[in-house]
Formats: structure tokens, C-alpha cells, sequence
């Protein structure tokens, strides 16, 4: 189970996600709405590469406790976070695109492939598409476009909801078998529609601000990199 982005930092970089603001607005943004709730938070603006400010994230938990903002070379910034099964960013973008009033994109780059069979214990699991957000959507909370493709022990699902964007290919959600209706490639290419490369590392920059909520080791769960990825993979995998 492997991810396109430093798939060494998975499950960090099984899901991501992009607001199309400046880092800046977005850090201020996301601390004035944690201080109407708490005030047990830590705020570090950092400069580095991005595989070297994730591995800053550890350990990972459940619930996520840090969130990672960092520039790119578009007028969106990225959004991660160290959630110990992946990131989680309904809530997040939801928050933050009404906040700032504007576009909110969220990736799931997850994929599995090796072979299953019934008399297989380890877990199978792939999931692939993109949720995006738009201020003003109404009072609902969520993406107002989603597409999914995932699997579970083998079992295939597809599913899809609002209207067809651009850079989207209507063709491929007909396609069989199923799991040809979504892939890594398709993903790049909607983003690629807007400004985004989101599997290039020379697309994000070394300005970043990571926000961290009490100390991790008061969540529920909390294991190193090395102990969450176990429960996906082998680490003969990230090599």
C-alpha cells in the first residue's frame, strides 16, 4: 500500500489537501477559529523541504493533533496532517474555505495492489479520488464534488456525487472493470486543471507553518511513523 507523494511518510501522504489562499491568511484563519474553542495550541512557522517538515509531524494520532500549511508554487498552499490512519480534512476545509471564502480541494492517493485472496489475513485497502469545496455552498457541510474509488479486502466500490467539473473525464467513471475509473492519473490531471502538481515535490516550498494541538501524547493512540505504517504494510514496500 503505497502513496505517489514520499510514500516512505505514509500514511501521511495517503491524503492531502490544497485552499487556494495564501499562507498567511490560512495559518491566521485556522488559529482564530481554534481560539474560540482552545486555547492549547502551538503555532511554528518552518523552512524546509516538505519530507523533512512532515517527519517533524510524529508521533502520529488518533485524532489527528498537528496540521501542516506549506506554500507552493501556485496560489494555493497545502494542507497535511498526521492523523495515524491518514489524513481526515472534512472538518478542516469545511472550516477553512468558508472562512476564507474560497476553493478547497482534498486528494486521496491510497493504493493497494497487490493480489488478494480469501485466505489472506493482511489488509487490502485502496482509496482514490478527490472531494472539493467552494465558499457559499449552503449550510450543508461538505464538498460540493466528490469522487471515489475504493477497496476494501478485495471488494471494488466507485462512487460519485455533485456536478461534472472541468478537467474531469466523464468517460472513465463508465469504464470496467471498476477499478480503471479512478486512478493516480486521473487525479493529476484534474488538478493539473487547476494549477496544481500535487505529486512533484519541487512544486511545494520551503515555507510552511505547522499547528499543534495539546501534547500528542495525551490523544488516544499514538505511534511513530514506523508503528502506524505497520498496520498497512510491510516496510519492504517503501523501498
Amino acid at each position: 500500500m503505497i502513496s505517489p507523494l514520499y510514500p516512505h511518510l505514509a500514511p501521511m501522504t495517503f491524503s492531502w489537501g490544497f485552499l487556494k489562499t495564501g499562507l498567511p491568511q490560512a495559518s491566521e484563519a485556522f488559529r482564530s477559529w481554534l481560539k474560540s474553542y482552545s486555547s492549547h495550541f502551538e503555532t511554528i512557522y518552518l523552512d524546509g523541504s516538505l519530507d523533512k517538515t512532515l517527519e517533524q509531524m510524529q508521533p502520529l494520532t488518533l485524532p489527528a493533533s498537528k496540521r501542516l500549511l506549506i506554500s507552493t508554487q501556485s496560489n494555493w498552499i497545502a494542507c497535511f496532517e498526521n492523523g495515524v490512519k491518514g489524513a481526515d480534512l472534512l472538518s478542516f476545509m469545511s472550516i477553512l474555505t468558508t472562512h476564507l471564502n474560497c476553493e478547497g480541494l482534498v486528494i486521496r492517493c491510497a493504493t493497494d495492489k497487490r493480489m488478494y485472496s480469501p485466505h489472506d489475513k493482511n489488509e487490502h485497502f485502496t482509496n482514490l479520488g478527490f472531494d472539493v469545496f467552494a465558499p457559499g455552498a449552503g449550510d450543508s457541510v461538505g464538498p460540493i464534488r466528490s469522487v471515489s474509488l475504493t477497496q476494501y479486502y478485495g471488494k471494488w466500490k466507485f462512487k460519485q456525487g455533485g456536478n461534472l467539473l472541468r478537467g474531469e473525464i466523464a468517460e472513465q467513471y463508465k469504464m470496467n472493470p471498476v477499478q480503471r475509473r479512478v486512478t493516480l492519473e486521473s487525479i493529476d490531471t484534474f488538478c493539473h486543471s487547476l494549477g496544481l502538481s500535487p505529486f512533484a515535490p519541487s512544486f511545494y516550498l520551503n515555507r510552511s507553518c505547522l499547528i499543534s494541538m495539546q501534547e500528542a501524547t495525551d490523544f488516544p493512540i499514538s505511534r511513530s511513523l514506523i508503528e502506524a505504517q505497520a498496520t498497512f504494510f510491510n516496510a519492504s514496500e517503501l523501498r
